[in-house]
């Protein structure tokens, strides 16, 4: 790409009599530069760490990144699959879903005329107190052999318990002098599973 050749061809013209002359044609072929294969991927969460942000509670969030090759597309690589320009042409029918060890992505369309490939993202429950992100490479090979990647990362958000205060009242000597109630039912204990998910505090006399 961007290179010149040139060719040349030699031809003689005759005349009526029979005589000749020779000369040369010289054609120059100007190469176009057309760029290699490109991979964009939208900031859609601006301030936050990675391109894209999901609660792990969430269901699967619809989202898109763009490929370019001016040279023409060959196929693509999303987290290890290769997906051959074929089959980005028949996502709408047939999704391909890649799962990596954080969450499944799934191929839903691709548009030929923008480059644009859609997908949706399901998180798995992360076991892990903190927030985590999952991180997907996405390459692009156009039809002459090259490759461009860049990741696609997904910050996947922790879902932190909440506590609620909580009232109940018991009547002095009253026989049985008990109270009974359940400090949970009015919190949200999240998405972590958790078998003893309250921890016994303090008692003040008021």
């Amino acid at each position: 790409a961007g290179q010149s050749l040139t060719d040349s061809f030699t031809y003689t013209l005759t005349d009526g009599d029979g005589s000749t002359t020779t000369a040369s044609l010289v054609i120059t072929i100007n190469g176009n530069t057309d760029g290699g294969p490109t991979v964009t991927i939208p900031d859609s969460n601006a301030g936050s760490a990675g391109d894209m942000t999901v609660a792990e509670t969430a269901t699967a969030t619809a989202n898109s990144f763009t490929v370019s090759a001016p040279a023409g597309l060959a196929s693509i690589t999303v987290g290890g699959t290769n997906v051959t320009l074929a089959q980005l042409n028949a996502l709408g029918g047939t999704p391909i879903t890649i799962t990596t060890g954080k969450g499944s992505l799934v191929l839903t369309g691709y548009n030929s005329s923008t480059g644009v490939v859609s997908y949706t993202y399901d998180p798995s429950v992360q076991s892990a107190n903190s927030d985590v992100t999952d991180s997907i490479t996405v390459a692009v090979t156009d039809a002459l052999g090259a490759t461009n990647n860049d990741s696609l990362d997904i910050l996947i958000t922790d879902s932190k318990p909440v506590a609620t205060g909580d009232i109940n009242n018991i009547t002095e000597d009253a026989v049985p002098n008990t109270v009974t109630g359940n400090v949970i039912t009015n919190d949200t204990v999240g998405a972590d599973s958790n078998a003893t998910p309250v921890t016994a505090g303090t008692f003040t006399n008021a």
